[in-house]
């Protein structure tokens, strides 16, 4: 019983909490850019586990980090994006 109320609880509430808190970050930064941030996700991962659950991090990890990271400085860095989430911006009717 407690083990099935553990998984319950893993499964609605920080999932549902994550979900709101990516939705309302992808609102602010727009589809674009926070498809590039989620590729970050294994990197706080890997830190966090080394933070609280005592994980050692090997130097493979450093390697990927710096990829992971590196990538995503260079997507978000560009200064003339070919892609963009925000909409066409239209010319104001002529009365």
């Amino acid at each position: 019983p407690t083990t099935a109320l553990g998984i319950l609880y893993i499964g609605t509430l920080p999932t549902l909490i994550a979900m709101f808190l990516f939705a309302f970050g992808l609102a602010r930064v727009g589809a674009i850019h926070a498809g590039i941030l989620t590729h970050l996700m294994p990197v706080f991962t890997a830190l966090f586990a080394a933070v609280f659950l005592g994980e050692r991090l090997q130097a493979f990890h450093g390697a990927g980090f710096l990829l992971v990271a590196g990538g995503a400085l260079i997507c978000c860095l560009h200064a003339a994006p070919v892609l963009t989430s925000r909409g066409p911006t239209r010319a104001p009717a002529k009365p």
